[in-house]
């Protein structure tokens, strides 16, 4: 599995983090950065990926992640994912 495709699942899976099931209109992140990218081993056909996120900092709009891939509970991949999530402004602006 090439580096690139890995990356957007690690990104997809950051995603998830800015899910509020309790708003009204939901919320959207806008990818800004991946730092820290770090490939340990190759993904082969054939292998499970399974992708973690966490939370590791959040500064108002700004939310970053730390996101690990492992394959058979061997690090295959690592990244420092930063979102920016819209204001409530921004979002009323854009439905009228």
């Amino acid at each position: 599995m090439p580096g690139v495709l890995i990356l957007e699942a690690m990104a997809q899976t950051a995603a998830f983090l800015v899910l509020d099931d309790g708003k009204e209109t939901p919320t959207v992140g806008y990818l800004v950065g991946i730092d820290k990218a770090k490939f340990r081993r190759k993904v082969v056909p054939g292998d499970q990926l399974r992708i973690e996120a966490r939370i590791s900092r959040q500064k108002r709009d700004l939310l970053q992640t730390a996101v690990e891939a492992t394959v058979d509970g061997e690090l295959a991949a690592s990244a420092v994912i930063s979102v920016v999530l819209p204001s409530e402004e921004h979002l009323t602006k854009g439905t009228g």
